[in-house]
């Protein structure tokens, strides 16, 4: 039977122990590198839940920086009547933190319903520091 590992190397432990070193120490790199990418960033997932006669606009808006930062949000809308509303806030959201938000609708019985969001980072409305912006159409 052929030898597959020559003799000098079934003799080495230390080979073992030094190739499990090196796995350990690409691990604990790659797991430093992908943390040290997220710092510094914001995460915004927002979305509309069309079930039934009663759609759902929600986001969530996670602050993984390192500091507590202040978000603005503008809600705009037309209601089932035809009049226009408008929401805006600012918050604070702290390291870590997560800020939800649903709002639940009336679906249009005549006319379409538009409802759009922005995100802005910061106190203001300013189009510059706009993080994100959807708009959706609600059918009857």
């Amino acid at each position: 039977m052929a030898h597959l590992i020559p003799e000098r190397l079934k003799r080495n432990t230390k080979l073992p122990y030094l190739i499990i070193l090196f796995l350990l120490f690409a691990i604990a790199y790659s797991l430093e590198r992908q943390t040290s990418s997220s710092v510094g960033e914001k995460t915004i997932e927002a979305g509309l839940i069309e079930a039934g006669n009663k759609p759902a606009l929600y986001f969530n808006l996670r602050n993984i920086a390192e500091s507590l930062h202040r978000y603005t949000y503008v809600i705009k809308y037309n209601t089932t009547e035809g009049e226009t509303k408008n929401e805006t806030s600012s918050i604070n959201i702290s390291p870590g933190q997560t800020f939800r938000y649903s709002l639940i609708l009336e679906r249009p019985t005549k006319s379409t319903t538009v409802l759009s969001l922005r995100i802005f980072d910061g106190e203001e409305d300013n189009s510059e520091k706009i993080l994100h912006d959807q708009t959706w159409f609600i059918r009857p």
